[in-house]
């Protein structure tokens, strides 16, 4: 059985390449760009269209608790600074992950 647990990730991502922009660059790869001055409002506004409550913080990047079954809880940080390969523009996004193999979580 799929739980929502696994459709928030891919909703995660699917929001965040819908704010990636396909702008022509001349091929090269852009070091990462210091902490922006503002959040970048295009993740705001899709997370806004799709519900997501979130935070901005003081790096400027997007701080997302989801609540889930059973009393837990995941946390995703999307970055407001974008790199560019070529024409991809590109987008972190963290969260912390737990493996096992028990059928149960600790």
């Amino acid at each position: 059985m799929i739980t929502r647990f696994f459709y928030l990730p891919l909703l995660l991502a699917s929001i965040v390449f819908s704010v990636a922009h396909a702008e022509t660059r001349e091929g090269r790869v852009k070091e990462e760009k210091p902490a922006p001055s503002s959040e970048d409002m295009r993740v705001a506004e899709e997370l806004t269209t799709a519900g997501i409550r979130y935070r901005v913080d003081e790096d400027k990047d997007f701080h997302i608790v989801l609540v889930l079954e059973g009393g837990r809880s995941q946390q995703v940080w999307v970055k407001s600074v974008t790199n560019f390969s070529g024409a991809a523009e590109m987008r972190e996004v963290w969260s912390y992950a737990y493996q096992h193999n028990d059928t149960t979580m600790p």
